[in-house]
């Protein structure tokens, strides 16, 4: 998801219902920000203060643990020298041992991994960081529901991430490391930019004292997924640093998930050690908790943007996860993996239509599947939307429109077919004409599979059409 005009502005908060208008129809032009925005401050001049002691705190922290595990190492060492002093062993036989010494093996390699910290934490210092800012957006949703966002002033990124790239440049490729989730997932040590440093911390004492849910902007890389590279990918359009927005969400038990609204692997390096150092100061304790496998929830198949054929961006659709997770009860036990079951998240997802199609989809003409494949390119924005009512009802709408195209495609009767291309059309007619008011959407659909039920019942003797929300019918 790629970077976009921002809207710059410091207000806090828009109070005005006619200035809101006035920002909401100018910023529709060109910006993708949710409809849901509400102010924005500015926190100004509050990187490098704030950097510059954590850098500090942090060498000291990585030497002092440096000369703990030199001295653990040295005594794995000098026990053997013993044995080869009282003639026990050979020299050559003390090396032999050292290598097959797996506690020794794993000190050496971590005593690696620490001088690379060391580097990677001096080589802040040569990035351009001075007078930067970063800013916080406040959404609010029509069920009061409200998420901040702490984001990178993007008229003022050129200079450091240039600069950032180029001291990292020197260095070449990050090592990797494993997940402590899974043997298989490497986690690539990327140096977050001191900006991306300022907004977790931000963030994370957010869910901590007062919210559930935060939004943060980080960098994209070049090749974040592969975990090769570290370099901050620049906009070939715009030529500004790329961002990208994800959801930090603390738990009851007071674990923090990170929830990526697109791939959970463009993000996966933010629960590294690496950063995880810069950003709580600590060694092996993990700050964030990452997905144990890939999790995709939203993928424009194209261009994001406002236009109503035209795919959200990332920040629309974190703000919405945001929502949806603050609305849950506290006492609930949630992983990172079973939220993908929550309806929240499956209103939302397009990368896969099961909920809707349901244990009906074998049934389903090939021409109703296709109209809900990812690889479509059918946007379907509307189950996006900022409203959860609509929201709720265009997904009922919908399992029950399914419901009975499958129901008709198993009747005998030569007259389905009629029955069937109705329906279709009805469905088609909101990937044609997505400029359609979701409200008028929903009617649209209602009524078609009203009519649907009204069509069906001479073939079928007797069918029940119900005229609660649902619509749904069945015979």
């Amino acid at each position: 998801m790629t970077h976009r005009p921002q809207l710059l502005i410091d207000a806090t908060p828009l109070e005005d219902q006619e200035l809101k208008e006035k920002i909401f129809e100018e910023t529709a032009k060109y910006s993708i920000t949710p409809r849901t925005f509400d102010s924005r401050d500015y926190q100004r001049k509050i990187v490098v203060t704030e950097l510059q002691n954590r850098i500090e705190s942090l060498k000291l922290k990585v030497k002092d643990t440096q000369e703990k595990l030199k001295e653990k190492i040295d005594k794995i060492s000098q026990n053997l020298q013993q044995d080869v002093d009282a003639k026990l062993i050979t020299l050559e036989q003390k090396h032999t041992l050292l290598g097959k010494n797996d506690l020794y093996s794993f000190y050496k390699t971590r005593e690696e991994e620490l001088k690379q910290y060391q580097e990677k934490i001096g080589l802040i210092n040569q990035f351009n960081y001075q007078d930067l800012s970063i800013f916080v957006d406040t959404y609010k949703n029509n069920s009061g529901n409200v998420v901040c966002r702490y984001g990178l002033n993007s008229s003022v990124l050129v200079d450091t991430v240039t600069s950032y790239n180029t001291a990292l440049q020197q260095k070449g490729p990050p090592l990797n490391q494993k997940s402590g989730g899974s043997s298989k997932t490497e986690l690539p040590k990327t140096v977050l930019h001191p900006l991306e440093i300022i907004t977790i911390i931000k963030a994370i004492n957010d869910v901590q004292k007062k919210a559930k849910t935060a939004l943060i902007d980080i960098f994209v890389r070049d090749d974040i997924v592969k975990g090769d590279k570290e370099k901050i990918k620049f906009d070939v359009k715009t030529r500004l640093p790329e961002t990208h927005t994800v959801v930090l969400y603390q738990k009851s038990s007071g674990d923090i998930i990170l929830i990526d609204p697109s791939n959970s692997d463009f993000s996966k390096h933010l629960a590294s050690e690496m950063s995880n150092l810069l950003v709580s100061g600590k060694l092996m304790d993990q700050t964030l908790k990452i997905p144990t496998k890939e999790i995709k929830i939203y993928t424009p198949a194209k261009d994001t943007g406002p236009g109503s054929k035209q795919y959200r961006d990332c920040i629309d659709i974190a703000t919405k996860i945001a929502f949806g997770l603050n609305s849950l009860d506290l006492k609930e036990i949630i992983s990172i993996e079973n939220v993908l079951n929550k309806p929240f998240i499956e209103q939302i997802n397009n990368n896969t239509f099961k909920p809707i199609l349901g244990t009906v989809e074998s049934i389903l003409p090939q021409t109703v599947k296709d109209l809900f494949k990812p690889e479509s390119g059918n946007v379907w924005r509307i189950r996006q939307a900022s409203d959860d009512n609509i929201r709720i009802e265009v997904d009922n709408v919908l399992k029950n429109i399914i419901q009975f195209i499958a129901f008709v495609e198993c009747q005998k009767s030569d007259s389905k077919q009629a029955i069937l291309n109705n329906i279709q059309q009805i469905l088609q007619s909101q990937i044609i004409n997505p400029d359609m008011e979701y409200s008028k959407t929903i009617e649209l659909l209602k009524d078609g599979l009203k009519n649907g039920c009204t069509e069906l019942s001479p073939l079928l003797g007797s069918v029940p059409v119900s005229n609660t929300e649902e619509e749904s019918c069945s015979g």
